[in-house]
């Protein structure tokens, strides 16, 4: 089936800078998308999912400029080239003053740049960084479908502004969770990329 994801894309942009938050496709899984700067956005996903305070919201970033400017990438952005766009999420030491629920207590964030056409294309649409959560209850499955996103949020997909639905998505592994705050990088979560390669 083909689809227009230059008019998604343009469609979920509209939702977000109101404050909305959507379903979408990403590399690894449906995902829960917000405006990351947006502090009743983060809570209204918190509420969504039934997400225990305190564990914070991975973001997706448009490019290394972006990342830049939320994370301290340090010394590792030749490492994050070879890797980024793609399946590996990176924590740094925070530089900005995003919301709690995107900023760990220990002031840390979550980063990475998605391959996937339909958020490289909404990056196109929008300046700020997009939560990028699993699109199900807090303790089920991955959502690999719509109608797998429906069945494990129940009540609350109600909630969601805003649905795009690219049929069944292949399964896979999550990202890849590497730690960069210190001077060596930890491998928190081997995922669907090997770290290192």
């Amino acid at each position: 089936m083909n689809y227009d994801i230059e008019k998604l894309a343009k469609e979920a942009s509209k939702v977000l800078s109101g404050g909305g938050v959507i379903v979408y496709p990403t590399e690894t899984v449906y995902g829960l998308g917000g405006n990351a700067t947006d502090e009743l956005t983060v809570r209204k996903i918190f509420k969504i999912k039934g997400r225990e305070e305190g564990k914070p919201l991975i973001i997706l970033v448009k490019d290394f400029v972006m990342a830049g400017q939320i994370g301290d990438l340090g010394l590792y952005r030749g490492v994050l080239e070879k890797y980024w766009p793609g399946a590996l999420t990176g924590i740094f030491k925070s530089r900005s003053k995003l919301p709690a629920g995107i900023v760990s207590k220990e002031g840390t964030v979550a980063l990475r740049i998605s391959p996937h056409p339909f958020v490289q294309k909404l990056f196109e649409f929008i300046d700020f960084p997009l939560i990028s959560t699993s699109a199900n209850r807090s303790g089920d499955k991955n959502s690999l479908s719509v109608t797998a996103v429906k069945n494990s949020l129940g009540e609350n997909f109600n909630l969601i502004g805003y649905v795009i639905d690219l049929g069944e998505l292949p399964s896979s592994l999550p990202s890849t969770l590497v730690d960069f705050t210190s001077t060596q990088p930890r491998i928190l979560r081997q995922g669907s990329i090997s770290f290192p390669l």
